[in-house]
């Protein structure tokens, strides 16, 4: 049985033509964890050229959905003074108070289910476009299954998943915490 999924799509519409959007999902991975890691682009002019910096990092957006339930902005910004010096800060947003109780999310939509409330869960005209996506991967993993990568369990996938991303400095991002260079 397939427990590891690692796709590169693409949306064909205009605000998002040519912009990858990567996907991976696996069981039994190093943390159990929901994230979605967006990692912007440089910018095409160098805006501090003949300056002795010399490499900006990426700026990311990452929200947290479980176990940890944020917004964080992680972005490159110049330290006041005259030197011309960067640093990197981030912003946190963090839905639950350190000393607010975690729930388990299973515990939240069963609550939603006896409340009625439908707004967390998908529609079906939803269920049919993931279809619509993953059922030609399905697919062809039920015909050619020499491709197929493993992995050892509590790792994070398969090193072969890195050969969707464009550039040899792209990446997963596995957590929330602070990148180091």
């Amino acid at each position: 049985t397939e427990t590891y999924a690692a796709l590169k799509l693409y949306i064909d519409n205009w605000r998002w033509r040519g912009v990858p959007i990567y996907l991976r999902t696996g069981k039994r991975m190093a943390e159990s964890q929901s994230l979605v890691s967006i990692c912007f682009r440089h910018p095409p002019q160098q805006f501090f050229r003949d300056t002795p910096m010399d490499h900006m990092r990426q700026n990311w957006v990452l929200l947290g959905i479980q176990p940890a339930e944020c917004l964080k902005v992680e972005m490159t910004v110049k330290e006041p003074g005259l030197e011309m010096r960067t640093r990197q800060t981030s912003l946190d947003a963090s839905l639950r108070r350190t000393d607010e109780a975690q729930t388990d999310a299973y515990e939240e939509l069963l609550l939603d289910v006896i409340q009625g409330d439908r707004s967390l869960f998908l529609r079906y005209d939803e269920v049919e476009y993931a279809w619509r996506v993953v059922d030609p991967v399905l697919r062809a993993w039920a015909t050619e299954r020499d491709f197929i990568h493993t992995y050892p369990a509590g790792s994070w996938g398969p090193e072969e998943s890195r050969r969707l991303f464009e550039k040899e400095a792209q990446h997963w991002r596995h957590s929330l915490a602070p990148e180091h260079p």
